[in-house]
């Protein structure tokens, strides 16, 4: 199954990365309208969004445009093997390049958020299913911050967070091989279309 992923991660990346700037920033804008379109995006009080980086689905603009929809942003930070929220409030006077060259907030602007707060997690992905399974950098961070235990009940129960893929439409492959402890996604949103997961746990 490992094999699997790898060959996977290194095949869509390198599609991926084949995008132009201009069309990583027409399609991001295009995925932008969908995603705040959504009635979980727009009840939402705090939104988890990655740092974008390389060829992903750009999520500056988003996050200030989502600040201007009075929405708390969130964002990870890597501690150790983990990552932690951090909420911020100018992202470029804030952010700085951190772990993996993916910027964070500078320790000063560290502003921890509780996983109970959050609303919304919009999720990076090498490679998402319809199901919506994923396959990142195979770091794992991700699945263990939406997988805990104590997340999933956040989550999944007593506080419904939904869980946002953002996705050009080449990252989308027939199926990827999940095992049980990775953490699928609720939707996926590229520049075409919402794809609604019905087969997540």
């Amino acid at each position: 199954m490992e094999e699997k992923k790898r060959k996977l991660r290194k095949e869509f990346l390198k599609k991926r990365d084949n995008l132009s700037r201009e069309e990583i920033e027409s399609n991001s804008g295009k995925i932008e309208k969908r995603l705040f379109a959504l009635p979980e995006f727009h009840r939402a009080k705090t939104v988890m969004f990655y740092v974008s980086f390389r060829s992903e689905v750009a999520t500056g603009k988003m996050m200030r445009n989502a600040m201007k929809l009075k929405k708390r942003i969130a964002v990870p930070v890597v501690h150790g093997e983990k990552i932690v929220a951090c909420e911020i409030r100018n992202p470029r006077k804030e952010l700085t390049k951190g772990s993996f060259g993916i910027r964070e907030p500078k320790k000063e602007f560290r502003r921890r958020v509780n996983r109970k707060e959050i609303d919304v997690v919009v999720v990076p992905g090498v490679v998402f299913d319809n199901r919506g399974g994923r396959l990142g950098y195979g770091r794992g961070y991700y699945d263990r911050f939406l997988g805990s235990k104590s997340t999933k009940v956040t989550m999944n129960r007593s506080h419904k967070c939904a869980l946002i893929g953002l996705a050009f439409d080449l990252q989308i492959a027939r199926k990827i091989p999940l095992k049980k402890k990775d953490v699928k996604v609720n939707k996926i949103i590229t520049e075409s279309r919402i794809i609604n997961c019905k087969n997540r746990p």
